[in-house]
């Protein structure tokens, strides 16, 4: 019974042995590609960085596809990193793990390899002066798993970036913190991981929903850039350990479209995985369409409103009306969400072809609806949209864009001076106290001196100040018209006078109007 026993507990610590990696200790000189220590996985490497340019080279075989797992713990007074090479069929750098300072430790949790022939080399990192500890060893260890339907890293750069399903989760890592290798980037030495979707929006815009789980000490960025890579918007709006999310970002270009999942503050976890996944969502010709922050890829407005998003910091937004044949005025309105602060700009075409700034409206302020009520158009114009606000996630608006009706004598902005004075050219003025502080100026002219009565009745809920003035532009008399009500100014003109309607209180809804009679 004894010899059973005794048995059995060989046979025991014979299996523990075998399922723990197996320690060796590196033989130099493996100071090279050539003479690098060929290793078999698992296993736990010890060595020694013993001068300031000492360099240790190990090596190993793949024969399926795997994540590979490699550390090394902190080494008192020494500031090591991680160097992984491919032989194909030269050593090519793949990745670079250089995140901290001296004593401590390194690691990528998730290296993917694909079948071949890999290098791994320890050296000293770049964040401390090079010293050789040749009495403390380091402690390498390289672990192997399946590959499971996860992100294949390196995946650190538009080149490199994983072509993922629409629908199906993805998982990664932030490991490691650091990328020394990143030199070009938004954010250089950033790691990044890089995706890519592939849309056909040939038939009709596609509308897409990315979300990103949250990770434990990780402030967690999401950032979407165009086939061309170049940068569209980005999702920082949560803290520490929660994720984030773009929902309903409609895409009118096909082709491959990037997402890159990366970090605020360089921060790892090598332990707990991110989910990443793309969905598709429903079109609406109602909704803003990326990317459209220039003229040039302006959206058309089909109807009579377009829905958008404020979706990222700087983000500016432009969108087309058509011209429909003939001239007209239009009540342009914005109006955001109560979180949200716009600013309503419009652009007509020039004689050059291209476009110069007609209005901008900013008479409100957060979650207070722009107006520009009479805006004359015949041709096409753009409206641009942008924030006076802080950024925050979620916050939408609504361009409306309406004709309107009962447009005799209607005055046509920009008239704010003596110089731009709309001609008066029959016995009705109508105009908006369209801006804090508005001036609309009109020029009346007759051949004769006659004397002029004006009836003024004043919007219904806004109040103004109406001059008249010799042929100079000297004013001669003014009164004042509040909420709807009407009073009657005259005057003799010599040959033409102008008349100046001057804003004491906004009323963005109702015009006010003078009649003219003469006598």
């Amino acid at each position: 019974m004894k010899n059973k026993n005794y048995f059995f507990t060989i046979l025991v610590l014979i299996l523990l042995l075998a399922g723990c990696k197996k320690e060796q200790f590196e033989k130099e000189p493996n100071d090279s590609f050539a003479t690098a220590n060929f290793v078999s996985l698992p296993c736990n490497i010890k060595g020694y960085l013993q001068s300031d340019n000492d360099v240790d080279f190990f090596c190993f075989d793949v024969k399926n596809k795997s994540v590979i797992d490699i550390s090394v713990p902190g080494i008192k007074g020494v500031n090591h990193s991680i160097k992984i090479w491919k032989d194909a069929p030269s050593p090519v750098l793949l990745k670079l793990i250089d995140d901290g300072r001296k004593s401590s430790p390194e690691r990528i949790c998730n290296f993917f390899a694909q079948p071949g022939k890999y290098f791994v080399s320890i050296q000293h990192g770049e964040g401390d002066p090079k010293t050789g500890n040749p009495d403390t060893p380091y402690s390498l260890s390289m672990t192997a798993r399946n590959f499971v339907d996860e992100e294949c890293e390196p995946n650190d750069s538009i080149e490199q970036a994983n072509i993922i399903e629409l629908g199906r989760d993805i998982k990664g890592y932030f490991s490691p913190a650091c990328n020394r290798l990143n030199v070009n980037g938004r954010e250089p030495l950033r790691e990044e991981d890089w995706f890519a979707v592939l849309l056909d929006c040939s038939q009709s815009p596609v509308v897409i929903n990315i979300s990103l789980s949250g990770v434990s000490g990780v402030n967690s960025v999401l950032e979407v850039y165009d086939p061309a890579g170049k940068f569209v918007m980005a999702r920082d709006n949560n803290p520490t350990g929660l994720g984030e999310s773009i929902s309903s970002l409609g895409i009118t270009q096909s082709g491959l479209w990037y997402i890159v999942v990366t970090t605020k503050g360089r921060a790892a976890n090598h332990d707990e995985p991110y989910t990443l996944r793309v969905s598709s969502g429903e079109y609406s010709p109602t909704m803003e369409l990326e990317p459209n922050n220039s003229i040039e890829t302006a959206n058309e407005i089909k109807g009579n409103y377009i829905d958008g998003f404020y979706n990222a910091p700087g983000d500016v937004d432009y969108f087309v009306y058509p011209h429909k044949g003939r001239p007209d005025f239009y009540r342009v309105s914005l109006k955001p969400d109560d979180k949200t602060d716009v600013v309503l700009t419009i652009l007509s075409p020039n004689d050059a072809g291209g476009f110069n700034k007609a209005a901008e409206v900013n008479n409100g302020g957060t979650g207070v609806e722009e107006i520009f009520p009479n805006f004359y158009a015949d041709d096409r114009f753009i409206c641009v949209v942008s924030f006076a606000s802080p950024y925050t996630e979620g916050s939408s608006y609504r361009l409306t864009v309406e004709p309107i009706p009962d447009t005799e004598g209607m005055e046509i902005e920009p008239n704010d001076t003596k110089e731009e004075a709309d001609i008066v050219k029959g016995n009705i003025i109508k105009g908006f106290t369209s801006k804090a502080g508005d001036k609309d100026y009109f020029r009346l002219k007759y051949d004769e001196r006659l004397n002029a009565v004006f009836e003024i009745t004043a919007p219904k809920k806004g109040e103004i100040k109406v001059s008249v003035t010799d042929p100079m532009g000297f004013v001669l008399k003014s009164v004042k018209a509040a909420d709807g009500k009407s009073v009657v100014l005259s005057e003799m003109v010599d040959g033409s006078c102008y008349i100046i309607v001057e804003t004491l209180r906004l009323d963005l809804n109702n015009p006010y109007s003078i009649g003219v009679k003469t006598k």
